[in-house]
């Protein structure tokens, strides 16, 4: 646990800093040449992810970077969001609720077998497993008796997985029902980020508004997303930094306010920062702690991302909504991560973000209540604690 422990959070020296941050810009723009769904999303992450494996780099990513990269993503995202979105949102209340309820009790289930199967105590097995407020969950594990770093390695491989797994699983299902082998009785798949935009841009903006937002308005916005954000850290959402900003965007933009929206050269730099922040939270030594337990975990956490695929698709036969949101909406967890690949992606940014929202809040409410009486119902430990098998 020597290296997990060394320098635990704290950003490296600039010089590496730099080489990964240089890293993550050639793999976006590398994945961006091959087609890959959000490219500067999946391609920085997969690098940070190999270089944290390999050299341990990076420990962390500077915490300026990273809530500037959280107000910018949300920022843009909700300003170009859909004003109608929160109808499809009413519209579609039960079975929305359907697909956090199975999600979150795929995902129970799947904490309790780890425990069972690798001998790690139910109580982390569980908490570490719970879909969405990861962050919160890993903070709170300590004060509920668990073991943090078996939580937090656990948490942060579903977000690693997810973030990583879900653009290109939406891409293969939308390829699947454009050719025809799935029925799509909704409306048709979003048209991508960059094709979004050039439409965006051949209609002249928003409503007449400026395409992108004028340089004069950058400090007024910048702050008014400052404050979203910090209201937002003292609501206790989930991340805030994004949240904040994006509802901040939605409510300019479905107030009428023209103001443009972020260029996209800001906005895929900052997801490539999301990305990197991602994979940063990798950590060899609580996952050579873990041992067998992470690699079980990774295998229930591809079933769960099947599970989520499939309710994803229900959800979009059953709602009516556009394949992309629906199964980016079902995935467990990595709410900023997801919400602005859903944009890259064409897919309705509000009603996924609102999908995760729920879910935050359901795990939020019930998460560490539920986890502390299925750890009691089932005994409590397993075996003790974390097993180095």
């Amino acid at each position: 646990m020597a290296e997990a422990g060394r320098g635990r959070g704290q950003p490296d020296g600039p010089v590496a800093l730099a080489l990964v941050l240089l890293g993550a810009t050639a793999a976006g723009w590398a994945a961006e040449r091959l087609h890959v769904p959000a490219p500067w999303l999946v391609g920085p992450l997969a690098v940070t992810v190999l270089l944290r494996l390999a050299a341990g780099l990076p420990r962390a990513v500077p915490g300026g970077f990273l809530v500037a990269a959280q107000v910018v993503l949300g920022l843009g995202i909700g300003l170009s969001s859909r004003p109608d979105a929160l109808r499809t949102v009413g519209h579609s209340a039960g079975a929305l609720l359907l697909v956090v309820v199975v999600t979150t009790a795929a995902s129970v289930l799947g904490g309790y077998l780890l425990a069972r199967w690798t001998g790690i105590d139910v109580s982390s097995g569980l908490l570490g497993s719970l879909p969405g407020a990861a962050s919160g969950i890993v903070a709170m594990s300590t004060n509920l008796g668990t073991d943090p770093r078996v939580v937090a390695t656990l948490q942060y491989l579903r977000v690693v997985a997810v973030a990583a797994a879900g653009p290109l699983l939406t891409a293969a299902l939308e390829g699947w029902i454009g050719s025809g082998r799935l029925p799509a009785p909704g409306p048709p798949a979003g048209a991508g980020g960059a094709a979004a935009r050039a439409a965006l841009a051949q209609a002249g903006g928003v409503a007449g508004a400026p395409l992108w937002i004028p340089p004069s308005h950058y400090p007024a916005l910048a702050a008014a997303a400052c404050l979203a954000a910090l209201l937002a850290g003292r609501l206790r959402l989930p991340a805030p930094n994004f949240l904040g900003p994006f509802t901040l965007g939605l409510a300019l933009r479905w107030a009428g306010v023209e103001t443009g929206t972020v260029p996209p050269v800001l906005q895929s730099l900052a997801l490539a920062l999301i990305g990197v922040s991602v994979g940063a939270r990798f950590d060899r030594g609580t996952l050579a702690l873990l041992g067998r337990a992470a690699a079980v975990d990774l295998g229930i956490i591809a079933g769960l991302l099947a599970l989520s695929t499939v309710t994803g698709y229900a959800f979009h036969l059953a709602a009516g909504v556009d394949v992309a949101t629906a199964l980016l909406g079902a995935l467990p967890g990595a709410m900023d991560a997801i919400t602005a690949a859903a944009h890259d992606l064409g897919a309705d940014t509000a009603v996924v973000a609102a999908m995760h929202l729920t879910r935050f809040l359901v795990i939020a409410l019930a998460g560490p209540f539920l986890a502390m009486w299925l750890s009691r119902r089932v005994g409590g430990s397993v075996a003790g604690g974390c097993s180095q098998r």
